[in-house]
């Protein structure tokens, strides 16, 4: 047991020691880019900075993170949005008034952009809300990640030759004295590109470093160059007094900053909150895949959140999961939350007493790790979206890039949003709305009707238009289906049974339309009154149904909505019916639906007398389900239907009788008890036969019987194929 603890101790500092070094030289690469030109002489002081952010943000996540062994570190990417804060402000004038209030500035922009983003994390994490940032489109992502991978490279060049990657200083770029400055470290990130890509050994970027700095001064030496010849000349990182460098507290540079220049840097700040917010839930993605194990991401983000927060008192970065530098740990053994706090406590030590050191480190080597983070970063996410990407949404990684580089930080990102959402907007135009487009011969209401209606319904079925919508409809889409509605009214025959006389549009499916969409709805309105055609809308919302009153869109005749699409189709059979009255009479006596039913009128006599006569008034129950399904029913007059109870006191139609329908005969045949109740509609009269009338009837008449089977199972066998061709019709 006390072995097991001793070894669970070494290996904790063992990985703290080993992760602590190497995130030692990202800070300094990280302080380099940020501290420079007139802030030279405060680069220690970045140092002490971000390595305190390290400390505080490990030891908060050691107790507060879901995950034991989790490291956390500051970002590039964030490091890179905070180059431009300091770059603007130094180019703002703030210099005539003391590097001093420039970087009391800075150092209040990153105050305020750590708590912002703490707070932000805090939240999301209490109410759960991580998701939220999973809806940024990838390429605007990528393209993002691939901009900051061009600042670092420009930020490298910067590093090792005090010019910047420009137009301007292109020439002076490539002078024999610069070239030699910069060139070691581009040969030192392609190095360092080749073997990252061949090796994924956590000790290959280390022994890398050891290996550039022992042969850059060896090189050196062999020269006779010695290492006051190299500072002068500009080959060593700035040299550093031994004394220890604290942190400026908030209240130190806040009453120092100016606040109007401040106030220009706005839109990076939030910057850094929003890329920081996408970044933690890849990073914690990502780090859950590493160590094989799950992260409670609402603990986890209160978490970050807390260090964030606690980081700003000092003017420090936002710290969050570093999945690398976590797996290496849990390679060394140091699974145990102590491992967060060597690690705080290891660049603690290097602020105390080593930071000296720093002034004999290669600007070559210094500047070629920046630069082998920004072409990885940059070449990465372009070579990613090239294999995963249409080619439309690739070229909007590309905008982004070179508006990023060409506009700046900010301006990129606006361009790659605006190209994104017009992406958009043509892309969701392209789909139809129109999920089905059925006619009346095919789709029906689910009322049951004689077969004589049956027929006369689908030979004319052909006026019936039903379009079944879907999504969500705009500008880009209502067109569309506009332009299909006017398609489908042409009458290439030119014969009357084939003339569209109803529109019915089915809104279950859409979620909603914007206030354009009414547009082209107020178009087809107008197309229908000028052909006389009835509009019918079905299924909307209170959202979509207040739309559409806003512009009194249904004060015409011609135009009605129904709550359900089968009451609609339900109103437009019966005008029809009313209207061919002519071609079919009904009849209106028992002894005329019988006759229909057996088909020969000898029958009729004999199938009556076995029948008992009902009287119903609207809102009597027939049966309920559950009941015992002892008899069966023939409806004279008056409409029966079958309903499902649910839950909430609400009942589902399942279907409806007319006159000259039978009602109850499934159950009577399966002796299984009702499955459904039977309400009447409307005042009705019914002839009950009852299970025993019904056996009596097959031994004493089993002709008659005999032919009022043929008609139960050829009305319940074209009753299926309605419905097959019209789950057919609804099929994808």
């Amino acid at each position: 047991m006390e072995d097991a603890r001793s070894q669970n101790l070494f290996s904790s500092l063992l990985a703290a020691l080993v992760i602590g070094l190497i995130n030692i030289i990202y800070t300094v690469s990280f302080s380099a880019l940020i501290f420079n030109g007139p802030l030279t002489a405060y680069y220690k002081l970045g140092i002490s900075t971000i390595l305190f952010s390290y400390a505080i943000s490990s030891i908060v996540m050691a107790a507060g993170s879901s995950l034991p062994g989790l490291i956390v570190t500051p970002k590039g990417v964030i490091t890179a949005i905070v180059s431009i804060i300091s770059v603007s402000l130094i180019h703002s004038g703030l210099p005539a008034a003391g590097a001093d209030t420039v970087v009391a500035s800075l150092f209040t922009c990153l105050l305020i952009s750590a708590f912002l983003t703490g707070l932000f994390f805090f939240l999301l994490g209490l109410f759960r809300g991580g998701n939220l940032i999973r809806f940024i489109p990838f390429p605007v992502l990528s393209g993002y990640f691939g901009g900051v991978g061009v600042i670092l490279i420009s930020g490298s060049i910067y590093i090792m030759t005090g010019h910047t990657l420009t137009w301007p200083d292109l020439p002076r770029l490539v002078d024999s004295e610069m070239l030699y400055l910069w060139v070691p470290g581009l040969l030192f990130a392609v190095v360092c590109l080749a073997a990252a890509k061949r090796y994924s050994h956590f000790l290959t970027m280390p022994l890398l470093i050891a290996i550039g700095v022992l042969l850059f001064f060896t090189l050196s030496a062999s020269m006779g160059v010695s290492v006051d010849d190299l500072r002068i000349r500009g080959y060593l990182m700035p040299a550093m007094d031994t004394g220890i460098t604290w942190p400026q507290l908030f209240p130190e540079f806040i009453t120092r900053a100016s606040w109007l220049a401040v106030s220009d840097q706005w839109g990076h700040i939030l910057s850094i909150v929003l890329i920081s917010s996408i970044s933690v839930l890849l990073y914690i993605s990502i780090t859950e895949v590493a160590t094989g194990r799950e992260i409670d991401l609402g603990r986890d983000l209160k978490a970050v959140g807390l260090a964030g927060m606690a980081s700003s008192a000092i003017g420090g970065f936002i710290s969050f999961h570093e999945p690398v530098d976590t797996k290496l740990s849990y390679r060394l053994g140091g699974t145990n939350r102590l491992v967060g706090v060597f690690f705080g406590a290891v660049c603690l030590l290097f602020v105390f007493g080593g930071s000296h050191v720093i002034g004999y480190f290669p600007k070559p080597i210094m500047g070629g790790l920046v630069l082998f983070v920004g072409v990885d970063l940059f070449a990465e996410n372009l070579s990613k979206s090239w294999r995963q990407l249409p080619k439309s949404e690739f070229a909007l990684v590309l905008i982004i890039v070179l508006s990023i580089t060409l506009l700046g930080f900010l301006e990129g990102i606006g361009v790659g949003i605006l190209v994104a959402t017009v992406l958009f907007v043509v892309n969701y135009s392209r789909i139809d709305v129109v999920k089905n487009q059925l006619s009346g011969d095919i789709y029906h209401s689910k009322v049951e009707r004689p077969q004589a209606e049956r027929r006369l319904l689908k030979q004319h079925g052909q006026q019936l238009r039903i379009f079944i919508l879907q999504g969500y409809i705009f500008f880009g889409t209502a067109e569309r289906l506009l332009g299909t509605i006017r398609r489908s009214l042409r009458n290439p025959s030119g014969q009357p049974e084939n003339r569209v006389t109803t529109i019915v549009l089915d809104f279950r499916g859409v979620l909603n339309i914007d206030s354009s969409a009414l547009n082209a709805f107020s178009k087809l309105r107008t197309t229908a009154d000028k052909e006389q055609i009835t509009l019918i809308l079905t299924n909307l919302n209170a959202s979509i149904d207040s739309h559409f009153k806003s512009v009194r869109f249904f004060d015409g005749e011609r135009t009605l909505h129904f709550a359900h699409l089968d009451y609609a189709l339900e109103w437009c059979e019966e005008k029809f019916l009313k209207a061919t009255a002519a071609e079919y009479r009904r009849p209106d006596d028992i002894d005329s639906r019988l006759e229909e039913i057996l088909q020969y009128p000898n029958l009729v006599a004999h199938f009556k007398m076995y029948l008992e006569r009902i009287e119903l008034k609207a809102g009597d129950v027939v049966f309920r389900m559950g009941d015992p399904s002892n008899c069966l029913y023939v409806i004279e007059s008056g409409r029966i239907s079958t309903l499902l109870p649910g839950a909430n006191g609400d009942h589902l139609r399942l279907r409806t009788m007319g006159a000259g329908t039978l009602v109850g005969e499934i159950g009577l045949y399966t002796g299984k008890p009702r499955s459904a109740d039977a309400v009447a509609d409307s005042p009705s009269t019914l002839h009950a036969l009852s299970y025993e009338r019904f056996k009596q009837l097959e031994r004493e008449h089993p002709g008659v019987a005999r032919q009022f089977h043929k008609h139960v199972v050829l009305s319940i066998s074209q009753r299926m194929a309605l419905d097959s061709e019209a789950m057919r019709a609804l099929a994808p």
